[in-house]
């Protein structure tokens, strides 16, 4: 077997269990909340706004370490990664507002790296006529962080309490960077001990997506989608039970239907898109999306449990399905430009995204006094993405690195 098949796996497990625990350790506060607050002095109002300043973090945590990753290379940015994680987990158990916005900004320092870091590691040890697919099994390590985090922390938190639960996953979390350490040695010997830390231009990889067409393109994709999903995960089981009629039970089986689904979603996109191209199946996907989410706005009382059971599936295999396409397309463009810098730079759209879509909804809901207007929104949002990935891409501009 060739060191690149070998190597192929190693990279691929590697990238997805870090980026898995990433996830999970994101979803550790709001999943433990109730007992967060019947625990400790942080009050129900103060959750929400941790999900706010994880992204926040996220985005400029995204931008800021593309020189550190160019001296430590990407395998140690992930160890650091994993020690920023567990540096969240620790302060959660502390039990007050400062030292929660605290955890928050470890777990955002720690989630801005992790799709650049993945990407440049992917880009360099896979093949590029699988690119895609391999990008699109990397990403199923989102619904599997966020479905493995949902299962067994409240489970652990029951069994055991919450500090002993926060914390034991914040020891896995350093036990898994030093675990990969044998590896750092082979897949870092691209790092360059000379490159700044910081790095001398700041908005480096902003200025890279703007300066070429594509980038800018899958920046706004990223914006525009990472936005309608994180909506998506955010309202649904509201909508299931406001507008629907279903119970609190029913929704939430509905909601994991829906990640279940985004798993062989994500491998089926990321094959067509090998085998097509990958702003083809963009487009597909745009379209399929603005249809799916958009229908969230015609529920009622009158859809039977299969109608709504077979739009969580679709809502699953499209608008949790196109992150290891639109990452795999980046990177193919950022070859000898800048993988780091162009992957930074579309994260922190899609960071913003996460951020300002949620927010517009629910100022549009807040305003129409219903969640129906607001997902409308998707519709509109979404389609145009379409078609813009449906015309022919404009010529690359003649970039270094």
């Amino acid at each position: 077997m060739s060191r690149q098949r070998i190597r192929v796996p190693l990279v691929l497990g590697i990238t997805s269990l870090m980026h898995a625990t990433v996830v999970a350790a994101s979803l550790t506060v709001p999943i433990l909340a109730p007992l967060l607050i019947q625990e400790t002095d942080v009050p129900a109002s103060y959750v929400g706004y941790y999900a706010s300043i994880v992204y926040g973090t996220a985005m400029l945590s995204a931008v800021s370490t593309v020189g550190a990753v160019r001296r430590f290379g990407a395998m140690r940015m992930m160890q650091l990664s994993l020690l920023a994680v567990a540096g969240g987990l620790f302060c959660v158990p502390a039990g007050t507002v400062l030292v929660l916005a605290l955890s928050g900004l470890f777990i955002g320092i720690a989630y801005g790296p992790v799709n650049p870091t993945g990407s440049h590691l992917l880009t360099r040890h896979t093949p590029a006529a699988a690119r895609s697919l391999i990008f699109s099994i990397k990403q199923m390590s989102v619904p599997l962080g966020g479905a493995a985090a949902g299962f067994a922390l409240p489970r652990l938190a029951a069994a055991y309490g919450l500090r002993p639960t926060v914390i034991g996953f914040g020891l896995a979390a350093i036990i898994l960077a030093v675990s990969i350490s044998p590896w750092r040695g082979g897949l870092d010997g691209d790092r360059d001990p000379a490159a700044p830390i910081r790095n001398p231009d700041l908005y480096s990889p902003l200025r890279l997506v703007f300066a070429e067409a594509q980038f800018r393109d899958l920046a706004i994709a990223a914006g525009v989608l990472s936005g309608v999903q994180f909506c998506i995960g955010a309202y649904f089981v509201t909508a299931l039970v406001g507008s629907a009629g279903r119970t609190l039970a029913e929704s939430g089986s509905m909601l994991s239907a829906m990640l279940m689904a985004s798993i062989g979603g994500r491998i089926l996109w990321g094959w067509l898109a090998d085998r097509l191209t990958p702003r083809r199946v963009l487009a597909l996907l745009a379209f399929l999306i603005a249809c799916t989410t958009g229908s969230l706005a015609l529920l009622s009382t009158s859809w039977s449990y299969g109608a709504i059971l077979a739009l969580s599936l679709a809502i699953g295999i499209t608008a949790f399905s196109w992150s290891g396409i639109l990452m795999a397309e980046v990177a193919r463009l950022a070859i000898g430009v800048g993988v780091v810098d162009a992957t930074a730079g579309v994260m922190f759209f899609a960071y913003l995204g996460a951020l300002g879509i949620p927010t517009l909804v629910a100022g549009i809901a807040a305003f129409a006094d219903s969640l129906k207007v607001g997902f409308l929104l998707f519709s509109v949002v979404a389609f145009p993405l379409g078609l813009r990935f449906l015309k022919r891409p404009p010529a690359p501009a003649r970039l270094t690195e």
